[in-house]
C-alpha cells in the first residue's frame, strides 16, 4: 500500500521534490526527485530526508518513531549516524510529461534492527502442554526459562499457513510494529510472537488495499486464516482487536504459531483511511 505525504521540513540545501512517501508493503522510504532538476540530491542530503521522513512515522500505537528516539537517546545516537542509501532509482513519468526519479530505501535491514523492540516470550492463549512429554501443563504452573510450551491439538484443529486480517471498514493507521490483541487486550500478534530476524528481513506485517494481492502474496501461503477484525486500539489507532475466538483459533496450532514467528501477517486496509 502506498501512503503518499507531504514532507513537511524543508531543506534549502535540497532540490525540489514531488511527493515523498512511506511504501508500507514494501516498506520503503521513497523520495522523489524532478528529472529537470539541475542540482542532483546527494547522498548526505537523501539519508537526513529519509530519516526525518521515517521519524514521523507511527512506531506503535503509542509513539512515533521520533517519541522512540528522544526516549531512548542511545538508539537515536546510532540512528542519528546511519547512512541511509537508496536500494533502486525508478525513473516515472506524468501524462503532464514531468518525469521524476524515485529513490527507493529500505526500512527493513538495518533501520529495523535498530529500531526493533524485544522479540520472543509470548505464550499461547490456547491451552498448551509440556513440549518434552506433551502432557497438558498444569494451570498455574510457573513455565522454567527456557521451555517453550506447545499448543494441545486435534486432528480438527485449523492449521493455517499465514494470517490475512481485513481492516478495510476500520480507521487503521499503519505503524512498523502493531499488535493484534483479543478482546481482553492479550497480545495475539506482536513483538512477543515474531522471531527477530524474521521481523528484521520481512517487517512485522505486510499492508496491502485488497484481499485479492492478499491471497495472491507469497507472505500468505496456500492456507491462509482470513480474520475480521471488531475494532482499532491504542491512542495512534495502530493496533487491531480480534475476538477471543479467532485468537485462540490462530494459537491453537504449531504451524500457525510458526507462520506468526516467521511474520506471515497481511493486513488489508482502505487507501481512504
Amino acid at each position: 500500500m502506498l501512503l503518499r505525504i507531504r514532507t513537511l521540513i524543508l531543506f534549502s540545501f535540497l532540490p525540489l521534490f514531488g511527493a515523498n512517501f512511506i511504501d508500507f508493503e514494501k516498506w520503503e522510504i521513497v523520495i522523489s526527485q524532478e528529472s529537470a532538476t539541475d542540482a542532483l540530491i546527494t547522498p548526505t542530503d537523501l539519508s537526513l530526508l529519509a530519516k526525518e521522513m521515517l521519524k514521523d512515522c507511527f512506531y506503535n500505537s503509542n509513539w512515533t518513531v521520533r517519541d522512540f528516539l528522544m526516549a531512548n537517546p542511545k538508539i537515536e545516537r546510532r540512528f542519528n549516524f546511519l547512512s541511509l542509501t537508496p536500494s533502486s532509482q525508478e525513473r516515472v513519468h506524468l501524462s503532464d510529461g514531468t518525469s521524476f526519479v524515485d529513490f527507493r530505501i529500505p526500512i527493513r535491514g538495518a533501520l529495523y534492527s535498530l529500531l526493533a523492540p524485544k522479540t520472543g516470550g509470548g505464550l499461547p492463549l490456547s491451552p498448551i502442554a509440556c513440549p518434552l512429554c506433551g502432557q497438558p501443563w498444569p494451570e498455574g504452573k510457573e513455565i522454567p526459562e527456557g521451555i517453550v510450551p506447545i499448543p494441545i491439538e486435534s486432528e480438527e484443529t485449523p492449521k493455517y499457513t499465514g494470517v490475512i486480517i481485513d481492516a478495510r471498514r476500520l480507521d487503521l493507521k499503519p505503524s512498523l510494529f502493531p499488535q493484534v490483541l483479543d478482546e481482553e487486550g492479550r497480545e495475539v500478534y506482536g513483538p512477543s510472537f515474531v522471531d527477530r530476524d524474521e521481523l528484521i528481513q520481512q517487517g512485522m506485517v505486510q499492508y496491502l488495499n485488497s484481499l485479492s494481492a492478499a491471497y495472491a502474496s507469497d507472505r500468505a501461503g496456500n492456507s491462509p486464516a482470513l480474520i475480521t477484525p471488531l475494532r482499532v486500539s491504542g491512542k495512534n489507532r495502530c493496533d487491531i482487536v480480534i475476538s477471543s475466538s479467532d485468537a485462540k483459533r490462530l494459537h491453537s496450532s504449531s504451524q500457525t504459531l510458526k507462520a506468526l514467528r516467521r511474520c506471515r501477517v497481511i493486513i488489508v486496509r482502505s487507501e481512504e483511511h
